[in-house]
């Protein structure tokens, strides 16, 4: 399995994945196996086909910027609010 050498936001806000083979990946997300017992191990990155890129045993492991990225990945992905329908507009 490939490592994660860099993590960015492109200029459309998707994140952007480059591997340890050089190989880069956009629009993918990163997600925790196991949010709730293990929140900063098990972390993978997918691809938009859902493919793993990727595996992070613990974050703590990442150099400090690609970690930062993860973190920001992840809270964007688990936090952002969903609308899913519009009942009324007043």
């Amino acid at each position: 399995m490939n490592t994660l050498r860099h993590l960015i936001k492109d200029e459309r806000g998707h994140w952007q994945a480059t591997l340890a083979d050089g190989s880069v990946h956009n629009s993918v997300t990163v997600v925790r196996a196991f949010p709730i017992l293990a929140p900063d191990e098990a972390i993978s990155v997918i691809d938009v086909e859902g493919h793993e890129l990727c595996w992070i045993e613990q974050v703590s492991d990442l150099n400090e910027r690609v970690r930062e990225a993860v973190v920001l990945a992840l809270q964007t992905r688990e936090f952002m609010p969903e609308i899913l329908s519009v009942e009324r507009v007043s």
